[in-house]
């Protein structure tokens, strides 16, 4: 059984809802989505750390269900946050009286039946993470970003079959970013992942499935592909002739008739993106401002304007 199909992660949910007294924050019709990486995107407030508190039953749902399962598992065998999964918050739980080594030796005496594992089998994930030099320090010692590093730590150490991760990439530089992208996609190979991000640009790099989600329901889900051309059907780049002066005439005709619409002009040229932007009618427009139907090309939108236009 190759490592491949066990580390594909299924996500499945069925009229979902789950409240907060009573206030609705997921009402989920249906939902099935396969992956390595499974990422979980929408703004502030359409459900993603609900969702993710569901899966970890840390939330129980007022009707339906959400599951997860590994596609080279026996079907119907679901994933239990108990035994197979981990979770990174995006502030990271660590115990402020404690030190990060008793810490690491407390959930390793929990999950590995021995304190020093950390030490010996565990070294090459202290080492991955940079961590080795906070050992000494109290969790109220430590900043956002290593509580974050120590948490990702105790989770890998715990070696489960599915890790959900809620905002990782928070307020990290380019440096620190690009070494946690490297980092998971390594620990994919072994791990399931499901993380809940704002940064499509990584979102983009790292994942091979995405969901969706605004106002607590699902507006798309699949591949990057499947996404982008679901919330964003079409796209066309329009190149100005040179020198040509009609450009903000021409973007005004486009938004008074295309609505709504993610535009973007230049100088020398216009973007637009929308879900029924008929060709013909960009003729038409056009030749309307004297300009040639042979300057329209057919583009496909980027997660980032895919979601751009998706929340406008």
């Amino acid at each position: 059984m190759s490592e491949q199909l066990q580390n594909h992660l299924q996500i499945n949910a069925q009229s979902l809802e789950v409240n907060y007294g009573s206030f609705q924050a997921l009402n989920i019709e249906h939902l099935a989505v396969r992956g390595r990486i499974i990422a979980l995107v929408g703004h502030n407030g359409s459900g993603k750390s609900t969702l993710i508190k569901t899966l970890l039953q840390l939330l129980m749902p007022r009707h339906g269900y959400i599951v997860s399962s590994l596609t080279a598992d026996a079907p119907g065998k679901m994933l239990l946050p108990h035994e197979d999964m981990a979770f990174s918050p995006e502030e990271g739980a660590i115990f402020e009286d404690l030190t990060v080594a008793s810490y690491f030796q407390l959930w390793c005496r929990l999950k590995r039946g021995s304190g020093n594992y950390y030490k010996n089998q565990g070294l090459p994930l202290l080492e991955k993470f940079q961590v080795q030099n906070l050992l000494h320090k109290y969790g109220r010692q430590l900043s956002k970003g290593q509580r974050r590093r120590v948490q990702m730590v105790v989770g890998f150490l715990s070696n489960p079959r599915f890790f959900l991760f809620d905002e990782p990439f928070d307020g990290l530089d380019v440096e620190q970013t690009s070494r946690l992208v490297q980092i998971l996609s390594q620990e994919a190979k072994q791990t399931a992942l499901l993380i809940s991000s704002h940064r499509m640009e990584i979102v983009e790099r790292l994942a091979d499935a995405l969901i969706v989600l605004k106002q607590g329901k699902v507006s798309a889900a699949g591949t990057l592909e499947t996404v982008c051309q679901n919330l964003c059907p079409c796209g066309f780049a329009i190149n100005l002739e040179h020198n040509s002066q009609s450009g903000e005439a021409l973007t005004a005709s486009l938004r008074e008739y295309f609505s709504p619409l993610l535009i973007s002009p230049s100088a020398a040229r216009i973007t637009l993106y929308g879900k029924d932007i008929a060709r013909e009618k960009l003729v038409q427009i056009l030749q309307a401002q004297g300009q040639s139907e042979e300057q329209i090309i057919a583009i496909k939108p980027s997660l980032i304007e895919a979601m751009h236009y998706h929340l406008l």
